[in-house]
């Protein structure tokens, strides 16, 4: 009965989408990218992927962030971005939203000591990636605009692949 849509049923062809989340929160400190733990899957050599993080994240101080993807050598990348810089507003307008479209993994400029601190944001990337002949991991990665000033990602951030 496979391909009929019901539960329980393997999907045509295999696959299906796969859920990753955080379990804990993960203090990130220095300017360079770290993977968001959690937030990383292996991905096979001549195989495309299709993925999707929303990251929660909270900085301790009015510190810059950057966002980014990391995948395997020879990779093609393909993803928005999309990510607040102040906090959650009542009021139209209250909120300020960024997006951007990339196509290498980690050339966001860092967005310097401009976002509200001791609050939640968001950071939402979704794209795709087209693997070449490496296999890896492919990973959701973010830095701090200044060393020693912490970001905090929040557990219950998540992803998806498929």
């Amino acid at each position: 009965r496979s391909g009929t849509g019901l539960i329980g049923d393997t999907p045509t062809g295999g696959g299906g989408i796969t859920t990753l989340k955080k379990t804990a929160d993960q203090t990130i400190n220095g300017t360079a990218f770290q993977d968001i733990t959690g937030l990383v899957f292996n991905v096979l050599a001549n195989t495309d992927y299709a993925f999707k993080f929303y990251i929660v994240f909270r900085s301790i101080a009015t510190t810059g962030f950057r966002f980014g993807v990391l995948a395997p050598s020879g990779a093609v990348l393909d993803f928005f971005m999309t990510y607040q810089t102040i906090a959650n507003a009542t009021t139209a307008g209250g909120a300020t939203w960024l997006q951007g479209h990339w196509v290498s993994g980690e050339t966001m400029t860092s967005l310097s000591a401009t976002i509200t601190a001791g609050v939640d944001l968001v950071c939402m990337i979704e794209g795709r990636v087209n693997v070449g002949a490496t296999s890896g991991t492919l990973a959701a990665r973010v830095a701090s605009e200044l060393a020693n000033n912490d970001l905090v990602i929040q557990k219950g951030s998540w992803g998806t692949y498929f």
